[in-house]
């Protein structure tokens, strides 16, 4: 693979010369895509509902380990790592929303962000550690321009009204544009979102699609303007790096203790006028999610004795996978439905504590896992015991 392929992607000789030098320009608009308006069609919120979207989406935010991957892979500090601001969000109508969550298409950076990622992994292996700040990458920039990329040919045609001057409202001439799958037509994008997030995200969607991805060669090809080849290149570089990011094992001493930053989601539906999600996030904590996953999250260390029995891997919850908290209690309705969720956790609780209590009565007793044997040695010099039942 060439290691500049922004100028592989630039082609002397294609007929759509003229139209990929004006992109390569990166000139960006004077003004980015508005909070309330859809980054795709363009639709206000006060015309379609409109829903702030994370592009790496919240439900990987409770994997601690590939939090830690991420933050290692960007020169980040442990537990600094912020997906709630607008660097991880854009606006999207609720239909595109739905696709674009459910892997029907990606947004792609552009050659230049693409060429630089190229460059940032040739030089700085994440293998050698002393990794620069991702940031470093963008220059101090703002707004990034994106290409939207369909990764299924089912997408549907995206129309886009542009009014001119002094034309009524609803009139043909006001300008309505259709574009089609491949999309090769429509403008790039510009966001604030940061392209790291975007790769992240439009690398684990070509994953899931990897022995298949032969068949979106071509759209790349088109809506870049370049040969299949270096189609597959571009390809290739956002697979690749969203790979070794989420995969590369760092250093044993990076993670220091548990992550107690407050990764709280504020995705949902654009009311007009309302603050955008970074003013949001910058909002005092109040409380913290607690799921199934809490014990791991508050102590994740094996120095934590734990109950060696069938249990010991189930979900304190059981069957009964619930998220209690911070849905900043806006109602009278909302604290209701919480408090009726804590009694269901509750109670799920005390029933896998009587079965755990159940099983260890039954096989003998409690066995605790310990890190090394100087923790047992007094243990072991002791006469055996009978468990006396206190329930």
């Amino acid at each position: 693979m060439s290691a500049s392929i922004s100028r592989n992607t630039e082609s002397e000789s294609s007929p759509n010369k003229k139209r990929r030098r004006a992109r390569s320009s990166n000139s960006v608009p004077a003004e980015p895509e508005a909070a309330e308006k859809c980054l795709v069609t363009g639709d206000l919120a006060t015309e379609s509902p409109v829903h702030l979207c994370h592009v790496f989406h919240e439900r990987y935010w409770s994997n601690h380990p590939m939090l830690s991957h991420l933050e290692w892979a960007w020169g980040m500090k442990y537990d600094t790592i912020q997906m709630d601001g607008e660097s991880n969000t854009i606006p999207l109508r609720q239909d595109w929303r739905e696709l674009f969550e459910s892997d029907r298409w990606a947004l792609m950076p552009s050659t230049d962000i693409i060429d630089k990622l190229w460059d940032r992994w040739v030089k700085f292996p994440l293998s050698k550690g002393n990794v620069p700040s991702i940031e470093d990458m963008y220059d101090g920039a703002e707004t990034f321009e994106y290409r939207l990329v369909p990764l299924f040919s089912n997408v549907p045609s995206i129309s886009r009204r542009q009014k001119t001057e002094n034309v009524p409202e609803g009139e043909e001439s006001s300008g309505t544009f259709v574009y089609s799958h491949p999309f090769d037509t429509l403008p790039p994008i510009f966001s604030r979102v940061k392209p790291h997030f975007v790769v992240c995200d439009a690398g684990r969607k070509i994953e899931s699609i990897f022995s298949t991805s032969f068949k979106i060669h071509p759209f790349i090809a088109h809506i870049y303007g370049v040969s299949k080849e270096k189609a597959e290149n571009v390809l290739i570089v956002v697979y690749a790096t969203y790979c070794t990011w989420s995969k590369h094992i760092q250093p044993a001493t990076f993670v220091t203790s548990p992550r107690i930053n407050d990764l709280r989601s504020r995705s949902g539906l654009i009311r007009p006028g309302q603050p955008n999600c970074a003013s949001q996030a910058s909002r005092p904590k109040k409380r913290c999610k607690a799921t199934g996953d809490v014990i791991d999250a508050v102590c994740p260390q094996p120095k934590v004795v734990r109950y060696a029995t069938s249990l010991s891997r189930v979900s304190p919850c059981g069957s009964d996978v619930l998220i209690v908290g911070d849905s900043e209690w806006d109602t009278e309705a909302d604290a209701e439905y919480e408090k009726k969720q804590l009694h269901r956790v509750i109670k799920a609780v005390k029933r896998w504590v009587r079965e755990c209590h159940r099983e260890a009565l039954s096989s003998g007793g409690w066995v605790s896992c310990f890190t090394h044997d100087e923790q047992v040695k007094r243990y072991r010099q002791e006469p055996a015991r009978k468990m006396i039942s206190a329930m």
